[in-house]
């Protein structure tokens, strides 16, 4: 459930919409049955029908996880920046670019991103249109020199990364290292 919640959302903007469709629609997005706790809505007098106004203009890393080692041997360190970091901005758009910085337990953690283009990729025998999403990362100073370059094709229609390609390098805590993962979403529907 947590790794759904954690997918990308193409962009909500919702006006004068009711809570009830808004919570649907991240049903529908995300796949996660999402059951609002009607006992706490109706204590602070919150109805379903209530219209929102809303807009989600990104995706934020909220902590880092750096992880080196393989096999039997894996050392992993997570650090909180000072603010959520913006991953990703929304809507998608070509040629949309962004940067954020903040520090992170004694390093600095830089994130940029631009939407490169538009492309139609096969996923299960199906047919999806993707923006190709190019994120770079760095982690400087307290002992890490580490740079990522990631790579997405994001189908928003399912908000969902349906490929991906990461290449990565440096040194932390002493150790070097280097990494290339690709990744492919296999089937747009859940196995059952």
């Amino acid at each position: 459930i947590y790794r759904k919640l954690d997918s990308p959302i193409s962009s909500m903007d919702y006006k004068n919409t009711p809570l009830k469709q808004i919570l649907e629609d991240l049903n529908g997005w995300t796949g996660v049955n999402i059951v609002p706790d009607m006992a706490a809505l109706n204590d602070q007098g919150i109805s379903l029908d209530r219209p929102v106004d809303m807009k989600l203009d990104g995706v934020f890393l909220k902590s880092v996880t750096t992880r080196l080692g393989s096999g039997g041997f894996v050392q992993e360190q997570t650090c909180t920046p000072s603010h959520p970091l913006k991953v990703i901005a929304l809507p998608l758009v070509v040629g949309n670019s962004w940067s954020d910085q903040a520090p992170c337990n004694g390093r600095t953690v830089t994130v940029k991103g631009k939407v490169l283009r538009t492309e139609t990729r096969t996923v299960g025998g199906t047919r999806v249109s993707t923006d190709v999403v190019s994120i770079s990362t760095t982690q400087t100073g307290g002992g890490y020199n580490i740079s990522l370059n990631l790579t997405m094709w994001i189908a928003p229609a399912y908000g969902l990364s349906v490929h991906a390609t990461e290449t990565g390098s440096g040194t932390a805590q002493g150790f070097p290292f280097n990494e290339n993962l690709t990744e492919d979403l296999q089937n747009l529907t859940p196995d059952r």
